[in-house]
């Protein structure tokens, strides 16, 4: 297609009963009024001239229709002790969807639209479109209760949707379930924009297992150098309190990190990751996975990028940062050499689990020693799709109980069972 075109208009010359076509994006939205095969010729219109296509629309019987474009993206999913659900959006990230497995049966479901097929155009005018993406999902081990958040303020459950209203903006970096006190932790930035800078306000919310909404505070504003873009937030049973610890150092020249934490989830105190524990060099951690193991610490699994101050050399590679308070942090050396894109604690085997960006799932027992456990080879991480900065966000492997494997999401509603 040549590069310098100014201008594109679709037209859909027949179209499916019960959906709609835009002619700016060409692209089908609505609920289908029958299934079947439907042949729609497809104009395209540009300054280079007019061409005309047949393209075929399937419709199944419950299956929402989406434009062959757009894939489909899982990021994440939970066990819910019989079955394994999955998390992502499609139609260019505006949509959210989810699916479950059976491991007994090992079938899949069909896919849902997680906001139940609600129109994109929601508003009281009805000009703009409502962001129906799928954020984040966090379950309780115990009921095996989850609640799924999407858009800007819906919250979905088991049962259905909830409508948390406008004063409640889910922009959501970091969830996470407290059993000690039966809640969701939410924290959110509603970063707006004034001529070109940025400006965070940091919400924490309080859910409870049903997704109803409980308390929330702004107290996070007050924390100085605070900035959670690597949704890196875990509770701790043991040490009764919420950690979540910041995604990018306070100046070049101030190698150090942020780390809040909290014993309610509203009122929060923080304290600085310290220099000793970057050896005298920089270091940025560019992705993060904070979860706890059975003794109640928390763990970050980072990516590191080391800059050494004399020689300005870069290196890539994973290291871990271990407190048991959330306060006081440990740093173990780097033993991978690649960037972990996701990681995973298994109970059961007593290790963590990391897979980088050469697609290979790597292990620990020691948190300083990491063995090579296998190549994944046709597993779908990139980095242009799995970036921090982009959409979607990074994948969020997981330890299933339920079929005593890894559980790694991936593209087009592929997951991968990963034994070990």
């Amino acid at each position: 297609m040549p590069k310098n075109i100014t201008s594109v208009e679709w037209q859909a010359l027949y179209i499916p009963p019960g959906l709609a076509f835009d002619q700016a994006t060409g692209t089908f939205t609505g609920a289908p009024g029958e299934a079947g095969d439907f042949t729609v010729p497809v104009t395209v219109t540009t300054n280079y001239g007019t061409d005309t296509k047949n393209v075929l629309v399937k419709v199944d019987e419950g299956e929402e229709i989406i434009d062959a474009s757009n894939s489909r993206y899982i990021t994440e999913c939970v066990d819910n002790g019989s079955e394994i659900i999955f998390f992502g959006n499609y139609n260019n990230g505006t949509r959210g969807i989810f699916f479950t497995y059976n491991p007994v049966t090992e079938t899949k479901s069909e896919t849902f639209d997680i906001s139940d097929g609600r129109p994109l155009t929601v508003n009281d005018v009805g000009d703009t479109s409502e962001n129906f993406s799928f954020k984040k999902v966090a379950i309780d081990p115990i009921s095996k209760k989850w609640v799924a958040f999407f858009g800007s303020h819906y919250v979905r459950t088991p049962e259905g949707i909830k409508d948390l209203g406008s004063e409640v903006d889910l922009a959501i970096i970091g969830l996470c379930w407290a059993n000690n006190l039966q809640k969701f932790c939410v924290i959110s930035d509603n970063r707006t924009y004034s001529f070109g800078n940025a400006h965070h306000d940091y919400t924490s919310y309080l859910f409870d297992v049903d997704g109803n909404l409980l308390a929330s505070s702004k107290q996070l504003n007050e924390i100085d150098n605070f900035n959670l873009h690597g949704k890196a937030l875990s509770w701790s049973d043991t040490a009764n309190k919420f950690a979540a610890v910041s995604s990018t150092m306070i100046s070049s020249s101030r190698p150090y990190r942020v780390t809040v934490y909290s014993s309610d989830g509203l009122s929060w105190s923080s304290s600085v990751i310290s220099d000793s524990q970057y050896n005298s060099q920089r270091k940025a951690y560019e992705t993060e996975s904070l979860i706890t193991i059975d003794d109640g610490s928390f763990i970050l699994v980072s990516t590191l990028l080391y800059q050494d101050n004399s020689t300005l050399s870069v290196g890539r590679g994973t290291g871990i940062l271990k407190s048991s308070d959330g306060i006081s942090w440990t740093r173990y050396n780097k033993q991978i050499t690649y960037e972990a894109w996701t990681a995973a604690w298994s109970s059961s085997k007593g290790k963590i689990y990391a897979v980088t960006n050469n697609n290979i799932l790597h292990e620990t027992t020691n948190f300083t020693d990491w063995t090579q456990v296998k190549e994944i080879s046709n597993i779908a991480i990139n980095h242009d799709l799995y970036s921090t900065s982009g959409n979607p966000s990074p994948i969020k492997m997981i330890w299933s109980d339920t079929v005593n494997a890894l559980i790694i999401p991936a593209l087009k509603n592929e997951f991968y069972i990963v034994n070990v």
